[in-house]
């Protein structure tokens, strides 16, 4: 039975390197909520079937890598049919961070 509304999970971005991936089996990435000390202006994603291969998450119809436009303390929403299938999906920031910093993500149930 799947848990009722949403579930919220924490990933790290430090540096360039995409963030450790977040699991959403039978779950849909649907936000972000960024810190105050986060200095990138943007974030892509990566997505992968098997938590090994990750590949770069396009736009609908595929013309360039889906990219959230982010600033300090924001929610971002995240629009639903771009992570549809996706079952990993790892955040990459657009711009290096100088120390770590904690996103936090909301996924939805999917039944």
């Amino acid at each position: 039975m799947d848990a009722p509304g949403r579930i919220y999970t924490a990933v790290s971005l430090s540096g360039t390197d995409a963030s450790a991936a977040i699991d959403c089996t039978r779950y849909q990435l649907v936000g972000i909520y960024t810190p105050g000390t986060i200095t990138s202006t943007a974030i892509t994603f990566q997505a992968s079937w098997d938590n090994s291969t990750f590949t770069t998450v396009m736009e609908v119809g595929g013309a360039s890598a889906y990219t959230a436009t982010i600033s300090t303390s924001d929610f971002v929403p995240l629009k639903v049919e771009v992570f549809c299938g996706a079952q990993y999906v790892k955040l990459v920031p657009g711009s290096s961070e100088a120390s770590a910093r904690t996103i936090v993500c909301v996924l939805r149930p999917v039944s």
